[in-house]
């Protein structure tokens, strides 16, 4: 493998990779406005979304994890790049790097059932036609972004809204189906059990344009309340 000068390019993949291509500096003003959300960006200051190097890795991630944990989506995710990607090293120690779409667009034994498998080369068709691309999915609205998203082979709501927000790094989308987010939203909000979908997106209006930053908080504060 061969690497490249960190031109502007490589630095813009870097800052969307962490959630810096974006000015959040209006975001702490939406805690101001929503002491529930206030909250929880004081006990996590300055947390953004880390994204994937790529919507096209987010997808094939997506696909990778369903109906399994993640530790074992970890495992094979690795053994693919193992297999199939390229070395490259950093500060002289070895990685493997995920392999591009043109790599496993037709590839067979990846470890995973049949189904999976023939999903990730449609994601590789996909990708190969610009679709799971940073610039194509941001320059759509966010709601046009995730029903393109959906289309694909082996993406429901909640895959595209990974793809979109952790691949596509874009900070003001919403999943619309979501159950474990929309439990977090109920109990520090203090919503009944039976809030509709609808309730939540209109919850989430008043953080746009940072409704993808938003929603990471309120996740990371539920899995880390359900750890302690």
């Amino acid at each position: 493998a061969t690497t490249r000068a960190a031109g502007p390019g490589i630095r813009g993949e870097v800052a969307r990779i962490l959630s810096l291509d974006v000015d959040g500096a209006g975001f702490a003003k939406l805690g101001e406005a929503d002491p529930v959300l206030g909250d929880v960006q004081r006990a996590r200051p300055g947390l953004r979304p880390l994204c994937f190097w790529s919507p096209w890795e987010a997808a094939c991630w997506a696909v990778i994890v369903q109906r399994s944990s993640m530790l074992v989506a970890s495992r094979v995710k690795q053994r693919i790049a193992d297999r199939f990607g390229a070395k490259v090293e950093v500060a002289g120690r070895p990685y493997q790097a995920f392999p591009p779409p043109i790599t496993l667009v037709d590839a067979g034994g990846l470890g995973l059932p049949e189904q999976k498998e023939e999903w990730v080369r449609g994601l590789a068709r996909a990708a190969l036609d610009g679709v799971l691309t940073t610039e194509h999915l941001r320059s759509l609205a966010p709601e046009d972004a995730l029903a393109e998203l959906r289309a694909l082979p082996g993406v429901g709501p909640f895959s595209a809204g990974l793809i979109l927000i952790r691949g596509a790094g874009a900070p003001d989308a919403f999943p619309g189906d979501e159950p474990r987010l929309f439990g977090i939203l109920r109990e520090v909000y203090g919503l009944p059990d039976d809030t509709p979908p609808a309730a939540y997106r209109r919850l989430a209006e008043s953080w746009r344009p940072y409704r993808s930053w938003a929603s990471f908080l309120f996740r990371a504060a539920g899995y880390s309340a359900a750890g302690e």
